[in-house]
């Protein structure tokens, strides 16, 4: 049998290790420990990755649940056995509007594929019982991150790179990887990634054994990754 996920989280981690053991807990109807987290993404508010452990292992999910319903006729022409729809854990209303959905649809186009549009109502249907976006998955939606817009901020053209950041100790100190000597005085602008621009004059260079590895005093906004520019 021929089958595809069309609705439902995506896998990008497993291990039959359990990681998270020893942390909070619940029990299942079988009475056995399940672990559910969430792990927050650092450079992109928001994307919330659902990690989960069980008898069966460790699991970690993409921020978002697949959706394929954008693609009712590309997957029509596949000729599957099924079409799988993953709801667990979910509400009534997501398992629900989702079958219901695809049902409507698939029935829709294979009757009249002459008048197929992209399903806009049933779209927000599903986004309104969804706890995370929808999006088609892997390859397709983000073409292997083809194209996708830098998280750092757009800089002045008269702005030369000299190094990254590589570590920052709030309150403290930044250690940064440079490619020609920095002083006291020196005028610098660093972009964040999270398209912030912070610009400061040298207070304090901090030498360590390495001539291209030298410490700051810290500054509010300047991330671990952040690239240091200099006129």
């Amino acid at each position: 049998a021929f089958e595809i996920q069309v609705h439902g989280p995506l896998l990008i981690q497993y291990s039959n290790r359990r990681f998270m053991t020893g942390l909070d807990k619940k029990k299942d109807t079988d009475n056995t420990e399940v672990i559910s987290k969430y792990a927050y993404d650092h450079d992109y508010p928001g994307r919330e990755f659902v990690f989960l452990d069980n008898p069966h292992g460790h699991f970690m999910y993409v921020y978002f649940d697949r959706s394929l319903i954008r693609y009712i006729p590309q997957l029509a022409s596949l000729n599957l056995d099924a079409w799988i729809i993953d709801a667990r854990g979910e509400s009534d209303d997501y398992f629900s509007t989702t079958i219901s959905s695809y049902k409507k649809l698939r029935e829709a186009y294979l009757k009249e594929p002459e008048l197929w549009n992209v399903p806009i109502k049933e779209i927000e249907a599903i986004d309104a019982v969804s706890r995370r976006p929808q999006k088609a998955g892997f390859f397709r939606a983000n073409q292997t991150d083809k194209g996708r817009k830098s998280p750092y901020a757009e800089l002045p053209d008269d702005l030369r790179f000299i190094g990254t950041v590589k570590d920052v100790l709030k309150d403290k100190k930044m250690t940064l990887e440079i490619e020609e000597p920095l002083f006291e005085g020196d005028h610098l602008y660093i972009s964040s990634p999270r398209k912030k621009l912070v610009e400061f004059d040298i207070s304090r260079v901090i030498p360590t054994e390495y001539d291209s590895i030298i410490q700051l005093n810290w500054r509010k906004g300047v991330l671990a990754k952040s690239k240091v520019y200099k006129r």
